[in-house]
């Protein structure tokens, strides 16, 4: 976090912040390519679903998906609690500045489910 900072950080060497680069870079470009969140939306839905099955009965599930779990968290809207059942998964959805999201269709696909 601190060469991130240093790196984000206006003025101070060039240098400085060239290997503060070189340093985060790898993180960086390796969870863009392995952890995109279309990568891991099968093991988010897979995770929701054994919450849903989990809850007492008359409880109620929802999820909150920031940046980067905002993919996810709509794309839950849309979802059922079992394969091919009718009932939804989430009964609530929230995202704060949501990435990645293939707009407008999953915008109006998750208003669609008319999931809050």
């Amino acid at each position: 976090m601190d060469a991130v900072e240093t790196f984000l950080t206006p003025g101070g060497s060039f240098f400085t912040r060239l290997w503060c680069f070189f340093q985060t870079g790898p993180v960086i470009i390796s969870f863009s390519t392995f952890g995109a969140a279309s990568k891991a939306d099968p093991e988010v839905l897979m995770y929701a679903r054994a919450m849903h099955a989990d809850l007492a009965p008359g409880r109620k599930l929802g999820v909150a998906g920031f940046c980067w779990g905002g993919y996810g968290s709509t794309n839950l809207c849309t979802e059922k609690a079992t394969e091919g059942g009718s009932e939804p998964l989430i009964d609530a959805q929230f995202n704060g500045h949501p990435s990645q999201l293939k707009t407008p269709d999953m915008i109006v696909d998750a208003i669609a489910a008319k999931v809050p």
